[in-house]
């Protein structure tokens, strides 16, 4: 039985070591949501005829070099009928297209982003009628770029050419009591390990 348990355990730290790479890697591979500039809210509260600013970024941790990060499409879903926005594109961002609006935008990084995240876009979001549970979340491009890759994706710079990457993204609640999470924490191989032995 010790033997059974001990391949167990070593084939359940095989499993979670490949999860933790693939997991590391679209940490640094994501883009987000987020309530506030330094990128930590993943809900916020907007009544009746406030208007309030929502934060998309990158982040850049486990890049090799942050400058790979190259620019991304995608498409964020959610927001309510009526609900009036303005998007404004980051210094150093080509934003191509409408990000909220039914196909979605292409973006393109020309500052390299030196940072542990890269500002691409706010969009302020004004709630005209009252509303509850609002979930805006990313979805792909319509029509994708690459039809063989219909996600959201992000695109990072692999020279002489570059790659594209599917990523999650979080979401971001509005007026609502349901709990969130951020992003993806980044964790240690070493760490994962300490909780089985």
């Amino acid at each position: 039985m010790k033997h059974t348990a001990s391949v167990l355990r070593g084939s359940l730290l095989i499993v979670l070591g490949f999860f933790l790479c693939f997991a590391s890697a679209a940490h640094a591979q994501s883009i987000g949501l987020y309530a506030d500039g330094s990128c930590t809210g993943c809900s916020l509260e907007i009544t009746a005829g406030e208007t309030r600013t929502i934060f998309v970024s990158g982040p850049t941790s486990g890049l090799p070099d942050p400058r790979d990060f190259a620019g991304g499409e995608f498409r964020i879903l959610g927001v309510p009928n009526g609900w009036p926005y303005q998007v404004f594109a980051a210094e150093g961002i080509l934003l191509i297209g409408d990000p909220l609006g039914p196909n979605g935008a292409s973006v393109a990084i020309f500052d390299p982003p030196t940072d542990y995240y890269r500002l691409i876009f706010t969009f302020t979001l004004t709630a005209t009628l009252p509303q509850e549970n609002v979930i805006l979340s990313f979805r792909a491009l319509v029509p994708p770029r690459d039809p063989e890759v219909p996600c959201p994706t992000i695109i990072l710079s692999d020279p002489p050419g570059s790659r594209t990457s599917c990523f999650v993204g979080g979401e971001l609640l509005i007026n609502s009591d349901a709990p969130c999470t951020v992003s993806v924490q980044s964790a240690s191989w070493e760490g994962v390990k300490k909780l089985y032995r």
